[in-house]
């Protein structure tokens, strides 16, 4: 399991862009931890224009955990999502899967799942702070569809109803 940042010494280390390596595990290869605490992969062969047009660049990034934190800014209230959001205020997160193949998930459900696991099945994350941008996982509490439904039109008849 991932840790949370402030739990290990992997908070506030940067990315690399996000790329990541798809050749071979068997490639001649050396890490390198930069001065702001990055981790690269370098080749020591050099870049060929293969590896360039595939990795789009020379170095990539070894650590999910930190590309993922660095994208978070936490505020007293909520951990909000400072990276890509959807049109629905969602933010969005790609990982992958092996190399080569990437998926894009939610960005408060990859949170969730680093600090608690995954969420049980048939249940969905509802947002207690009611931002789309909070990956805060004590912001966040599984339940059923209907029930983050129910949530949601009764929190919107309360704010009717006050003035």
């Amino acid at each position: 399991m991932t840790p949370l940042p402030g739990t290990s010494d992997s908070e506030g280390q940067g990315s690399a862009g996000g790329r990541h390596d798809r050749g071979s595990e068997a490639d001649n290869t050396e890490m390198e931890r930069t001065e702001n605490g990055r981790v690269l992969l370098y080749r020591l062969q050099g870049a060929t224009s293969r590896d360039i047009h595939r990795d789009s660049g020379r170095f990539v990034s070894v650590d999910t955990a930190a590309r993922f934190w660095s994208h978070v800014d936490r505020t007293p209230e909520c951990w909000l999502w400072t990276g890509h959001v959807n049109e629905d205020g969602y933010g969005q997160f790609k990982v992958t899967d092996e190399p080569g193949r990437y998926r894009t998930v939610r960005a408060h459900r990859w949170a969730w799942e680093a600090a608690r696991g995954p969420v049980p099945a048939g249940l969905t994350l509802d947002h207690l702070c009611r931002r789309p941008a909070c990956v805060r996982p004590d912001h966040l509490d599984p339940c059923t569809n209907a029930e983050n439904l129910r949530r949601r039109h009764a929190r919107r008849r309360a704010e009717r109803a006050s003035p």
